[in-house]
């Protein structure tokens, strides 16, 4: 007998909590009520019970300043019980197949430790290889807060939360969309693992937000965003000023040759020829060639703005 959905959304929530130990279960619960849909759940049954499970989460790839359709793959995982029998690489090929019939251009995700990036950047899982790298780097403070700067703990209502964080995307170039889901999600978890979340204001208009985690020597800016480029330094300022000297950090997009540089975003090209007119040059027709091109390509440039699809 078939598994009805709801046992189905069930199993899956388990066999997350199975393999992502870290993820607390009232995180898996919100993550799965605004982000699980029958449509975009993959999976494998052996027996009766759910053996693989994947994610396949619709998103939006900014690049060069044209919108592209692209896939993120959200929550990859086998039960122990089922390993070593290549049922997630099954799952990721009918991915990949429907992906391509749609038009999407790439398959992206973000993995998550060095032993998922070797797993994804093998042939038979895809050949992914990294779009972008990021390096931690301290943002300097301005030397003094001028009049009509103000930073506030965060209380920002939904529909100004969902005007700043578009606005903000509009100006970047090269970004994975994000939307007020992802960024709610993600002030829900800094929040409730010991984060702080913050506002940031010019002449009493909120321009920018932040999450803030602790980390060594210092806050680590795990999400921001912003409509002025003097944000990040006024921050800085006021926590050093207000926090007892305290530093902060950004995990900041890099060129793949700089100093600390680790890869970040991974992708697979499913539809090179939609890259053309975005980069004025062609790549070849064999997916696992275009995603070389591609990444040779972006690993000179500092492609992607901050996102939230790693929250």
């Amino acid at each position: 007998m078939r598994a009805s959905q709801t046992e189905l959304r069930r199993q899956y929530k388990q066999l997350w909590l199975t393999c992502f130990p870290q993820d607390s279960p009232d995180f898996v619960e919100r993550y799965f009520a605004v982000k699980y849909t029958q449509r975009s759940h993959f999976y494998r049954l052996v027996d009766g019970r759910l053996a693989a499970s994947a994610l396949y989460l619709p998103f939006t790839l900014r690049l060069q300043g044209r919108s592209l359709k692209a896939a993120y793959v959200s929550g990859l995982c086998t039960h122990p019980d089922f390993r070593n029998r290549g049922l997630a690489r099954e799952l990721l090929e009918h991915i990949h197949d429907m992906a391509t019939a749609q038009g999407l251009i790439a398959s992206l995700l973000i993995p998550g430790s060095p032993e998922l990036r070797a797993f994804y950047e093998r042939a038979e899982n895809g050949a992914y290889a990294a779009l972008n790298y990021r390096h931690r780097v301290e943002i300097e403070p301005v030397s003094e807060i001028k009049k009509g700067w103000n930073v506030l703990e965060f209380k920002a209502k939904k529909e100004q939360q969902r005007l700043l964080l578009q606005s903000a995307q509009l100006q970047m170039p090269n970004i994975l969309l994000s939307g007020i889901v992802d960024w709610s999600l993600a002030v829900e978890e800094v929040l409730r693992c010991g984060g702080q979340a913050f506002e940031v204001h010019r002449s009493r208009r909120m321009v920018a937000m932040a999450l803030l985690m602790p980390c060594a020597g210092g806050l680590m800016m795990r999400s921001f965003v912003s409509l002025v480029p003097d944000a990040k330094p006024i921050l800085a300022a006021w926590l050093r000023e207000k926090c007892g000297g305290v530093r902060l950090f950004e995990e900041a997009p890099c060129f793949a040759k700089d100093e600390g540089a680790r890869p970040y975003v991974f992708g697979k090209v499913l539809n090179a020829g939609d890259l053309v007119p975005v980069f004025g040059r062609y790549f070849s027709n064999e997916s696992a060639v275009a995603t070389r091109e591609l990444s040779a390509l972006m690993a000179k440039q500092k492609m992607f703005s901050q996102n939230l699809l790693d929250e």
